[in-house]
Formats: C-alpha cells, structure tokens, sequence
C-alpha cells in the first residue's frame, strides 16, 4: 500500500509538469501569431503613412496651383 500512496504522490507533480508544458508549448505558439500580427499591422500603418505623405504632397501642391491662379485672376485670397 505504501507504493500506492508514493505513486499517487508523485503522479501529481507529474500531471503538473505535463501541463505546464502544455501551456508553454500553447503561449509560444500564441507568441510567434502575435509576432506576427504586430509585423503585418507595422507594414500596414508604414504603408498608409506613405500614402497620407503623397497626399500631403499633391494637396500642397494643388494650394500653390490654386494661389499662382487666383493670383492672375486678381482675387484676393
């Protein structure tokens, strides 16, 4: 009976292990689709900046066309 109650025991710490080594295995996993995302969403938001500077460009472009026209329609801006 003695090694019964020794395997019960030691049976415990096992399981505990076991899963805690499950739930490593899972978070890794979690950690490089994380990984991931982030990354994408870096590209994304480095993508749409870039957009946002051509837009900036061009609108400002347009301002000085629009003020160079007023100016030779004699409007007073």
């Amino acid at each position: 009976m003695g090694e019964n109650v020794d395997n019960l025991v030691l049976e415990q710490p096992r399981l505990i292990r076991e899963t805690l080594g499950d739930m490593r295995s899972e978070m890794a996993g979690m950690e490089r689709s994380l990984k991931g995302e982030v990354a994408d969403l870096r590209s994304e938001i480095l993508g749409q900046r870039a957009i946002l500077v051509g837009l900036g460009t061009y609108i400002g472009s347009l301002d000085v066309r629009v003020e160079h026209l007023e100016k030779l329609m004699g409007v007073d801006a």
